[in-house]
């Protein structure tokens, strides 16, 4: 089964579209260096709004945290996912994963070496995450990589049981187009924008051509 994730979440209204819309994951940004970052106690409280039970997996996305930044944020809110995407190492991964115990997540910019960076965090991370890689940015920059190896992204981790997301440039418009490429999983927050809030017809319509 295809998974969607909507990051970059906002605002309650925000989270509300993406969680009603039926997301798989929805992602909080927690990193002072995204033009999307939220507060943990603002994400603790919207999401008092939901019942566990409607309520898709969260993910917290961090640059270069420290561990006490993370427990201070799961002190906040509780995430189902701690997704990575700095330039942490395999030491600082395998820290977070012996610690929290929860699924990780690393975001890796794609490049020619891409499953050998795939390879190196195999041991401590749940899934990764394919994005563009921009000079001066982690993520979020509404720009999409040649989707030519995809496939080979997605192959190498359903062989070894993990998760792959691609990100970065997706929108309803191109989506098939990356499905055909050998796409499964999706992450997606500008995209789905209009106005920087989320877009309830364009998540709907990503999510029905994602899903089938």
């Amino acid at each position: 089964m295809r998974l969607v994730k909507i990051c970059g979440n906002r605002t309650f209204e925000d989270t509300a579209v993406s969680i009603n819309q039926g997301a798989d994951y929805i992602g909080f940004i927690f990193s002072s260096e995204s033009r999307r970052q939220v507060k943990a106690n603002d994400v603790g409280r919207w999401m008092e709004a939901f019942p566990k039970e409607m309520r898709p997996k969260l993910v917290g996305v961090f640059v270069h945290p420290t561990i006490q930044f993370l427990e201070d944020v799961l002190a906040a809110v509780e995430l189902d996912c701690i997704q990575l995407h700095g330039d942490e190492d395999e030491e600082f991964v395998k820290q977070v994963k012996e610690k929290f115990g929860l699924s990780v997540w690393k975001a890796l910019p794609h490049h020619e070496h891409v499953i050998e960076e795939m390879e190196k965090f195999s041991h401590w991370v749940d899934g990764y995450v394919i994005d563009s890689r921009v000079k001066g940015m982690w993520g979020g920059t509404g720009v999409a990589f040649d989707w030519s190896n995809v496939s080979d992204y997605t192959i190498w981790a359903k062989n070894h049981r993990k998760l792959c997301f691609i990100a970065g440039g997706i929108t309803p418009e191109n989506i098939t187009e990356l499905l055909e490429k050998g796409a499964e999983n999706i992450d997606v927050a500008s995209g789905v924008e209009t106005n920087e809030k989320k877009d309830v017809e364009k998540i709907a319509k990503l999510i029905e051509k994602v899903k089938g």
